[in-house]
């Protein structure tokens, strides 16, 4: 586990504000490196400042944010806001808490380093949602802030692959090898980390099984067959721990092969089962 040097930026914010701020205008002279989680930060924050700046014309909360964006870009990693600096109202206040919780949880382990983006929104999103809960008179901006905010969490906590892939011996349904195995595991976990507020805000983890085959049979035999694989997929994950509610199949037959051919050619990458992890409603 690495800790992160978290450091809190009201005192500075204060200070500025009693000397009339201006840390907005800094921003036009600020460098931002090329990828990894400070940078990403930085550019949240900057993108933040701005908006609050131009858009809304609130100098404090502008302020503020250019003085985290600078830091971020300085690589010294800002803590989420603190509530006792802002004044959300009361309802929301044990919500904010546990969400604040969780954040410094994934802050204070690897994600910065292993899911740069993901983290550096958390985090960024987060502030958008105590900054605009203070305001309490745009619920839209509200709503998109925390539904980002659990979104980037969500995938900072879950990192999902595009696929898992299972392969067919020749005119067989049974899968060799352990994609399945994989894709089970990496559900499982994604499933046990949703909540009834990432839930409500960016939908639940479902499955897609798609099946295929190669050009070997003719195409009805081919999509039967892509049909059974897909089917014993769906049925091995389910003895592997998945809900079967969570689970959607379709047969693809021949069609979108991974490797071209000429009709009646056999291919192992083509006789195969992709498992899709996703979440439905997603933002």
């Amino acid at each position: 586990m690495t800790s992160l040097n978290l450091i809190s930026v009201g005192a500075a914010v204060m200070l500025l504000s009693a000397c009339g701020g201006g840390e907005v205008a800094n921003l036009k002279n600020l460098e931002l490196s090329k990828g990894g989680y400070d940078a990403t930060l930085a550019s949240e924050y900057k993108d933040f400042a701005l908006y609050e700046a131009n858009e809304m014309g609130d100098r404090r909360s502008a302020d503020r944010f250019a003085t985290k964006a600078m830091a971020a870009a300085r690589g010294e990693r800002p803590a989420p806001e603190e509530l006792r600096r802002w004044n959300p109202p009361e309802e929301t206040r044990d919500e904010l808490m546990a969400a604040r919780k969780r954040l410094l949880s994934s802050l204070n382990n690897t994600s910065p380093d292993h899911w740069p983006d993901a983290t550096a929104k958390a985090l960024s999103r987060f502030d958008c949602w105590v900054e605009q809960l203070d305001e309490n008179f745009q619920p839209a901006h509200i709503t998109a802030c925390r539904n980002g905010f659990y979104q980037a969490m969500f995938d900072t906590e879950n990192p999902l692959p595009t696929a898992f892939i299972a392969f067919f011996d020749l005119d067989k349904a049974v899968p060799r090898g352990d994609g399945a195995d994989a894709a089970a595991g990496a559900i499982r976990k994604a499933i046990s980390g949703e909540t009834p507020a990432t839930v409500g805000s960016i939908g639940e983890v479902h499955v897609l099984v798609g099946g295929y085959a190669d050009r070997s049979g003719s195409r009805t035999y081919n999509y039967r067959l892509s049909l059974k694989r897909a089917q014993n997929v769906r049925d091995k994950l389910i003895g592997l721990g998945v809900p079967a509610g969570r689970i959607a199949i379709r047969a693809h037959g021949e069609s979108q092969p991974l490797v071209e051919t000429p009709d009646g050619i056999a291919e192992l990458r083509n006789r195969r089962v992709e498992i899709r992890i996703d979440l439905v409603n997603r933002i």
